[in-house]
């Protein structure tokens, strides 16, 4: 299908108001790394005759005989494994997973296997190869695994490894019956195995998260994509309070584009999610946005608070007010996902309840109550928070000025400039921070505000403690912390204004202020910089000489190699490592950090 008749294709089933299973059967239409064009078993043996049924044993005969890959290593390193040439289990799995649907019965009859390694490359294998026969057979070892594990002593293989590979394998048949056995083993305990995270995982990125069942099942839910979406609501009516609040979670997925960022592979695949995910969101919301507003009242807390997310992250604005009304639950981690709810949902009736809710004792509350009333914005929205910089508290003043950053007007960067003559650092040092994130006209405003903070000069200010204004000496509040933070800030707004002052800042006395400078140097990637940057080199700590050849390379002057070869023979490796290729001629300095 080519991308003009697959847009098409999606577009008619909006508008026409189809079931969630049209956008589904055009996404999956395209079929690309996150999917699996199954064909049905009628066609299985007509389309593979290739794999003799004794060939599959004589692989699983051998993957039963093989060692670990840590013991096909060690065998390998020694005269008598080097010249038997023994085949670790992952290499022989990748062989097994590349067989043919003639192969599908005999391995579904090695799911039983007493070995859970065994089993589970043969769940591994039935995946790839895509055979609905496989489905129902998987999902019996998702179902069974409350009873003992069998563990085979030799390898030491938990046997729940047998029930990873086959969420896995599900995943890639995309048959939606398979989402509550999988979302039961969500809570099943984190193990990784070598064998699943190299036959399954293969990206290496993935290799860390495969033992962490919360992200094994949520990748599975997310390969299903929009067809698991009916199932998922229908089981938040289930009976286990904990297939409920997975239900949510996972429900919750579908407003957020993230998911689909993390397995796609084909950038045209990924656009085509991109320019779909906010329908898909809609059609999600309006499927499952009153079951999710019932869940508010659900006797489990648990369940509350993933209700609660979900209906935030799907944008179901006739939420607002239940939502409202769980500001005051008993519960209060069910509070604060109502607050971002509330956020996230942007409705304005919510400004007075969160309002009040900024004046409360407890500064998670506090902080996300006036964060949620700087995403609903709007001149009220703007009121309330420039009120808060004036409050007593310097908790409430610290979380009013992060959620000013959310704001992000030039009128917000005003605020937060005067908030750097707050009497407590803490503020002062929140004021740094939030203003290194502004874009644009405000990011130009505060450009001049933290140069200040570098320079010795005296400010007035009014000190809390006293209740008088006094004269203050700017560096007996130009402490180390706030200056490292004004220079990583100014290397954020990547502002060639901060040039001067970044280059006085390579004499500080203090290393690690030298690298920082350094760091906010290669950010604004200022020619006239290249000067002061080389004299660096001869600093006489390790890491600002790192700093300064890292920062180079981002200038990338010219004579780049000449400036960098008197390193070559540096007492720190890590200095060695960094100049080598570029004095070699082996690496070319790019634009990135």
């Amino acid at each position: 299908m080519g991308i003009r008749c697959f847009f098409f294709a999606a577009t008619v089933a909006l508008l026409s108001g189809d079931s969630i299973g049209s956008i589904a059967s055009c996404l999956s239409a395209e079929a690309g790394p996150g999917r699996v064009a199954v064909t049905p078993p009628e066609q299985a043996e007509v389309l593979d005759r290739e794999n003799d049924v004794a060939a599959v044993e004589s692989l699983l005969s051998e993957f039963r005989a093989a060692r670990s890959v840590e013991e096909t290593q060690y065998l390998r390193e020694s005269t008598e494994g080097a010249e038997s040439g023994a085949r670790s289990r992952v290499e022989i799995g990748r062989d097994l997973m590349k067989l043919g649907r003639s192969a599908v019965p005999l391995l579904i009859t090695t799911l039983d296997d007493p070995d859970p390694e065994v089993s589970a490359v043969a769940a591994l294998a039935l995946g790839q190869i895509g055979d609905r026969r496989a489905v129902t057979p998987l999902m019996g070892v998702l179902q069974s695994f409350g009873t003992p594990a069998v563990s085979d002593s030799r390898t030491r293989v938990p046997g729940h490894v047998r029930a990873q590979a086959s969420v896995w394998a599900l995943s890639r048949l995309g048959d939606p019956r398979a989402v509550r056995a999988i979302i039961a083993l969500t809570g099943m305990p984190d193990r990784r195995n070598e064998m699943i995270e190299k036959l399954a995982f293969q990206a290496d990125c993935w290799h860390y998260m495969c033992g962490i069942m919360l992200i094994v099942c949520g990748d599975a839910i997310d390969r299903i994509g929009l067809a698991a979406a009916p199932e998922l609501v229908r089981l938040l009516s289930d009976a286990d309070s904990r297939i409920r609040e997975y239900a949510a979670h996972y429900l919750a997925r579908f407003g957020d584009p993230w998911p689909w960022h993390r397995r796609i592979e084909s950038e045209d695949a990924l656009r085509r999610r991109e320019s779909l995910q906010p329908a898909i969101a809609k059609r999600v919301a309006d499927l499952a946005g009153p079951k999710l507003i019932e869940l508010l009242q659900d006797e489990n807390a648990d369940v509350r608070r993933t209700a609660a997310a979900a209906l935030g992250s799907l944008h179901v604005a006739s939420a607002a007010g239940p939502l409202i009304r769980s500001l005051k639950d008993e519960d209060p981690w069910v509070r604060v996902a109502a607050i971002h709810a509330l956020g996230r949902i942007g409705d304005p009736v919510a400004l007075g309840p969160l309002a009040r809710l900024m004046r409360t004792p407890g500064p998670e509350q506090m902080d996300c109550a006036e964060r949620a009333i700087a995403a609903i914005g709007g001149p009220r929205a703007f009121t309330l928070l420039s009120a808060a910089l004036n409050d007593g508290r310097v908790e409430r003043r610290v979380a009013a000025i992060r959620a000013l950053g959310v704001v992000g007007t030039p009128e917000a960067a005003d605020l937060l400039i005067a908030a750097l003559d707050d009497s407590y650092s803490s503020a002062r040092n929140e004021a740094i921070e939030v203003l290194g994130r502004f874009k644009g006209p405000a990011a130009a405003r505060a450009v001049a505000p933290l140069i200040a903070i570098l320079h010795d000069e005296e400010v007035e200010r009014e000190e809390e403690p006293l209740g008088a204004r006094i004269r203050i000496p700017r560096d007996l509040r130009s402490r180390k912390t706030e200056r490292i933070l004004a220079i990583r800030s100014l290397g954020e707004l990547a502002d060639s204004r901060a040039t001067e002052v970044l280059l006085d800042a390579l004499k500080d006395p203090d290393w690690q202020t030298r690298g920082e400078a350094l760091q906010a140097l290669g950010r604004i990637k200022d020619a006239k910089s290249v000067q002061g940057v080389t004299a660096i080199l001869k600093d006489p700590d390790g890491y600002p000489r790192l700093c300064a050849v890292h920062t180079l390379i981002l200038l990338n002057p010219p004579d780049l190699a000449d400036r960098l070869r008197s390193l070559q023979e540096d007492e720190d490796e890590s200095v060695r490592e960094a100049v080598a290729p570029i004095v070699q001629g082996d690496a070319k300095p790019g634009p990135e950090e």
